[in-house]
């Protein structure tokens, strides 16, 4: 069996992912994508991982209604948290430590301001939308005059 890592170029990404060759490109040359690997003749090869950042970001847009600045800054939170937590394993208690971690707990803080701010949105658009279905229905219950 072979245990090579699935490769794919830019159009299969496309495919796979829902984006165009286009989207794909200018998230990586804004940063929200990492750099895929090239092939000898300097095409992309995209591997699961781009995948899943990929479906992470569509998420972020798609469900949340995010800006790509949101998106990036919690992609780059939740990359800062993993990198910091796994490098403190090994450090010692001190000042540094401490402070890095109330870095990140601040961080995550105007993460949950965000994710709040979203919900209160979402909610508004749920509150609209059923008191509009609910004029509807009173005008389909209510006999028309002519």
């Amino acid at each position: 069996m072979d245990a090579s890592p699935i490769t794919l170029q830019i159009e299969e990404a496309a495919q796979r992912s829902g984006l165009t060759k286009r989207a794909i490109r200018y998230y990586e040359e804004v940063g929200l994508l990492p750099p895929p690997g090239r092939t000898e003749g300097r095409y992309r090869i995209y591997t699961e991982l781009h995948l899943e950042r990929l479906r992470k970001i569509i998420s972020l847009r798609e469900t949340l209604g995010l800006t790509l600045q949101q998106v990036q800054e919690l992609l780059l939170v939740e990359e800062d948290v993993e990198g910091t937590i796994q490098s403190l394993r090994s450090s010692p208690q001190g000042a540094v430590r401490t402070g890095r971690l109330q870095t990140l707990l601040a961080l995550l803080g105007r993460r949950q301001v965000l994710i709040q701010q979203q919900r209160e949105k979402i909610q508004a658009l749920e509150a609209s939308t059923n008191e509009l279905y609910d004029k509807v229905a009173r005008a389909l219950a209510t006999p028309s005059k002519e």
